[in-house]
């Protein structure tokens, strides 16, 4: 028996179905789970990814994993949403290794290793926010991990590869403070900048301390004022905390000069009242 789904001609077939087959189901069950909440059909979703993951979709397998788990359109199975996470896991899925492994180090007790090893999974798998959290798992000793900077450095720098400012920010901290490695201030200073170019607000903070000091690029107060105010406008905390202690010994002439310099509104920059952070990238 064959149900046919409008939605881009899928439809859910018994018995073996061919690898197109399997593709149509996985690429309507998305398309439902995408848009507006009010314009999602889940328990039809589910079906669907259900179907191709029982036509061997690697996939879909992984996202059925995660939805059983989650319990997302359905009533929550966690035990078969591991079971699926974890054979998509072992087939190649990189989503499925990241979740499996994040899934087993928060809810599971001494099982470190198998989340470690899941993660070096996805990892290896080029999968980026994994590298991202193997690193930070070293490099912060997580879950019973022994803080490794070496180990947290290899995985920054996979992540680095690829742009990720969150990794070239933390490179150049392990650098500039000699984690695990020789100190090379220098180095740590070009990572550091790296990231403060993107945007990255803890970045631009550490660069404009890195400026005030003139140990290792030469010192410009003018320069550090730009980088705080920039990181000061997204709300970063750390960014509003040096402006305190840093204003009063600051002239008119020299505030209005960085805000020339960067267009950016005097009051939103000036601002060191209100602590609230905004949310940095997770991964």
């Amino acid at each position: 028996m064959v149900v046919i789904f409008i939605l881009g001609m899928a439809s859910i077939c018994s018995g073996v179905c061919d690898e197109s087959q399997a593709e149509q189901n996985y690429q309507a069950a998305k398309a439902l789970m995408k848009g507006e909440p009010a314009q999602h059909d889940l328990e039809r979703a589910y079906e669907l990814m259900r179907a191709a993951a029982e036509q061997n979709h690697l996939q879909a397998k992984a996202s059925l994993g995660y939805m059983l788990y989650t319990g997302r359109g359905i009533k929550a199975n966690e035990h078969e949403g591991l079971r699926f996470l974890k054979d998509a896991a072992d087939e190649g899925s990189p989503t499925a290794a990241f979740n499996y492994a994040k899934i087993v180090m928060d809810q599971s007790e001494g099982k470190t290793d198998v989340a470690l090893s899941y993660m070096k999974k996805a990892a290896d798998l080029d999968m980026e926010k994994a590298q991202i959290a193997l690193a930070e798992w070293y490099y912060f000793g997580d879950k019973g991990i022994p803080v490794d900077y070496k180990e947290a450095l290899k995985y920054y720098e996979r992540a680095a590869e690829k742009g990720n400012p969150l990794a070239e920010n933390a490179i150049g901290g392990i650098y500039y403070e000699g984690l695990g490695v020789p100190s090379d201030q220098k180095k740590g200073a070009e990572y550091i900048q790296r990231a403060a170019n993107k945007g990255m607000t803890r970045a631009q903070v550490h660069l404009a301390d890195i400026l005030l000091i003139g140990d290792i690029l030469p010192k410009n107060k003018i320069e550090a004022l730009k980088w705080l105010f920039r990181a000061n406008v997204q709300g970063e905390v750390t960014a509003r905390v040096t402006l305190r202690n840093l204003l009063s010994g600051i002239t008119e002439v020299e505030i209005s000069q960085a805000l020339a310099e960067t267009g950016l509104d005097r009051e939103a920059a000036l601002n060191t009242c209100d602590d609230k952070a905004p949310p940095q990238p997770k991964y």
